[in-house]
């Protein structure tokens, strides 16, 4: 149950953050720094199945 209050703050803050960038970052930056969050993203998702 912890796991999956972790990962829901996570969506939660990562949306809030994506939100802050759609309203005030340009095109290209926001494409950069789309390519960063799904890398996070990817990492953290592989990394939490590997430990199980």
């Amino acid at each position: 149950m912890k796991d999956n209050a972790y990962t829901y703050l996570l969506t939660v803050i990562g949306i809030s953050l994506l939100t802050l960038v759609l309203l005030f970052a340009p095109l290209e930056r926001l494409q950069h720094a789309g390519a960063l969050i799904n890398r996070y993203l990817f990492s953290e998702i592989t990394r939490n199945c590997g430990d199980r």
